[in-house]
């Protein structure tokens, strides 16, 4: 939550872990995702930060879900701020 100079608040909500979670859901109960072999994940410029931030949360879900799924991740021009 952010405070501007007229003491009114301005909240920030970032979701994108919540997204992921429910897309794996999503692949493991309506495709399979369980049964799956490899599994392949691509973000490119801020997806490609997305997928560096989630990829050891997605990783621990596949590995509770998904035990024979091996986790590759293509990142593509991923731009980081200094």
């Amino acid at each position: 939550v952010t405070t501007n100079d007229d003491d009114e608040s301005n909240e920030m909500s970032f979701m994108g872990s919540r997204i992921i979670d429910s897309a794996l859901e999503d692949l493991i109960s309506r495709h399979s995702l369980d049964r799956a072999s490899l599994v392949v994940l691509v973000g490119q410029s801020a997806g490609g930060i997305g997928l560096m931030l989630n990829a050891d949360r997605i990783k621990q879900k596949l590995e509770q879900t998904a035990s024979r799924a091996e986790l590759k991740c293509i990142i593509d021009s991923a731009w980081i701020l200094d």
